[in-house]
């Protein structure tokens, strides 16, 4: 219902990733992750790649479909900094390609993108794009 993949002070490396109909990020990268995605299939999601918190999302020959939010740079908890991306094209088959806020980078090849919003995070989380958290109660659902 929420993120397909969800990485905190995670190094790691994706490869051939499929994910299609996730009810908000299909990666959501946090807390100084350092992820590496490439040759991969993403489809209708509220957001494709989000980095925030420090974290630094390399997107190599990847292929986005019908999200919302395609790339999402941004801080969410003070203590961190923003979020950086890079990608080898900017994904065109969004509703928006990218949201970065100042602090926060994305790279298209070698060029920074220019902050297009102030503040990433009012956008989403079911404000305007993507899915309110749900939060996971385990066994206590099935109590």
């Amino acid at each position: 219902g929420n993120d397909a993949a969800d990485f905190s002070g995670s190094y790691s490396q994706i490869n051939r990733l499929k994910a299609k109909n996730i009810g908000d990020k299909i990666i959501s990268a946090g807390e100084r992750s350092k992820i590496q995605l490439q040759e991969s299939e993403l489809g209708y999601a509220g957001v494709g790649v989000a980095s925030k918190d420090s974290s630094f999302v390399d997107i190599v020959n990847t292929k986005f479909n019908s999200i919302d939010v395609c790339l999402a740079a941004f801080n969410k908890k003070s203590e961190y900094l923003g979020g950086e991306i890079r990608v080898n094209f900017l994904p065109l088959d969004c509703k928006e390609s990218y949201l970065s806020e100042p602090g926060s980078k994305i790279f298209k090849k070698s060029k920074l993108l220019p902050a297009n919003t102030k503040k990433v995070v009012s956008l989403l989380y079911g404000s305007k794009y993507g899915k309110a958290t749900e939060k996971w109660l385990g066994m206590k659902k099935n109590l």
